[in-house]
């Protein structure tokens, strides 16, 4: 590097790291940018080789107008596609009416009153009491499981209603994706890797940080000499401070408050499945008239009695791309099979949905791809959640350690943004300015 200031270390290039790194460097401070994988982007991950447009391996949506991420959109030069919520339910070849709104759930869900105890316990309550049905509970449980890829039995009921209400306040139901791909996000953040001042490191992991107040040491694999720097922000997913499993950083000297901090919280799991069709759905030989003219119209798609419990529709409308997401119980039961057993266990959830023989909807799939967060080596799981009791440690997590060590990420969100694009991109931010400060 050509500065002679000691650079500092960024550990991670998702959103957190690039945002860190990218505001450093609008501040004159010189970084390294260390990632275990070959590429940016951490769990955003857009695949361009699949359909004419782009699809989302990891994160895919724009949850709201959060405007610092907006802001960066714009910098960019990307657009915002509108991706409207309005799900239509399938079951045996027919759309299922649904009486019950979703407003009951999202209001339990933001309930301001809400207490420190798992969300399965006050469902509970609600069914004792009357106040709901056994359809409302089931919907709730399914959301909690499916959107938030949490534990219902052991997800704080208090976290979620701060997460409800912060992503209220950004307008969440106005969703959106970005037309020419998040990585196109991804690269402008990081656009400025690779110069005088900051230097990137691709395949290199991590694997000791020697610290002393102002003095970090990296040990990194494959060997490549020891990476010093003046201070670090670590970004890395939760289950690598959680000190669990092949790859798990270790501090030297320890940091017990972070590793019991990480500890506290919770991975969740999603795959993501991907079936490419040669015609429009409505097209499909044997599909209920009246099913057909609706699923013209639908965006998402509900299936609640598969595997694969939630799809939406992206791509071209003559060969359409239904993306398939099964979260929390739903992807830990698709976990460890063949990527050609989630792939089959796709289809047989549309073929049960839309009452058509398997293969008739096999044969209308002409390229499929399906994606196990919980199996990739560098993220362990999707996106983390909070479990009752634990609603201190992501405040901890963000604290600095001896003005040298820093921590950004979505698990160590305190905003109610956890397991969002801008909640991680928040906390990059926020650990950079913390950099700053301690100067």
């Amino acid at each position: 590097m050509s500065s002679a200031k000691p650079p500092v270390a960024v550990i991670g290039a998702g959103i957190a790291g690039l945002a860190a790194a990218d505001l450093l460097l609008r501040e004159g401070v010189p970084v390294v940018v260390l990632e275990a994988r070959s590429r940016i982007g951490g769990r955003i991950d857009t695949r361009y080789d699949f359909a004419a447009s782009p699809i989302e391996l990891g994160a895919e949506f724009v949850h709201g107008r959060h405007p610092g991420l907006v802001d960066y959109i714009r910098e960019a030069g990307l657009h915002l596609d509108e991706r409207p919520f309005e799900p239509l339910m399938v079951q045996d070849g027919k759309a299922i009416s649904q009486p019950q709104s979703w407003e009951k759930v999202f209001e339990e869900l933001a309930n301001p009153d809400a207490r420190d105890v798992p969300i399965g316990r006050r469902i509970g309550e609600l069914l004792s009491s009357g106040e709901w049905s056994e359809a409302e509970a089931r919907r709730l449980r399914r959301y909690v499981e499916g959107y938030m890829a949490a534990d219902v039995d052991r997800v704080s009921a208090l976290a979620l209603s701060q997460e409800t209400r912060a992503s209220r306040e950004l307008g969440d139901d106005g969703n959106a994706s970005v037309r020419e791909g998040y990585d196109a996000l991804v690269r402008h953040l990081g656009r400025s890797l690779g110069n005088d001042d900051a230097k990137l490191m691709l395949g290199t992991a991590v694997t000791r940080i020697a610290w002393q107040q102002g003095s970090v040491v990296l040990d990194v694999e494959p060997a490549a000499g020891l990476v010093r720097a003046c201070r670090a922000i670590v970004t890395v997913p939760l289950g690598f401070l959680q000190g669990s499993g092949e790859g798990a950083i270790v501090f030297e000297p320890a940091i017990p408050a972070v590793r019991t901090a990480a500890r506290k919280l919770a991975m969740g799991n999603v795959v993501k499945l991907f079936l490419r069709f040669r015609m429009p759905l409505d097209e499909i030989a044997g599909i209920e008239k009246e099913l057909s003219k609706r699923l013209v119209r639908a965006r998402f798609l509900q299936t609640p009695a598969g595997h694969v419990p939630t799809w939406w529709r992206i791509g071209d409308e003559h060969k359409p791309i239904l993306v398939g997401w099964a979260g929390g119980a739903s992807a830990d039961r698709l976990s460890g099979k063949s990527q050609q057993e989630m792939i089959d266990a796709g289809i047989d959830t549309l073929s049960h949905a839309l009452a058509l023989p398997h293969d008739d909807v096999a044969s209308a799939v002409e390229a499929a791809a399906v994606v196990d967060w919980s199996a990739d080596p560098w993220s362990r799981g999707a996106y983390s959640w909070i479990p009752a009791g634990a609603l201190d440690a992501a405040p901890l997590l963000a604290t600095p350690v001896g003005s040298t060590l820093f921590f950004a990420g979505e698990a160590t969100d305190t905003s109610g943004y956890r397991g969002t694009v801008h909640g991680a991109l928040d906390t990059g931010i926020r650990a950079a300015r913390q950099v700053l400060d301690s100067f």
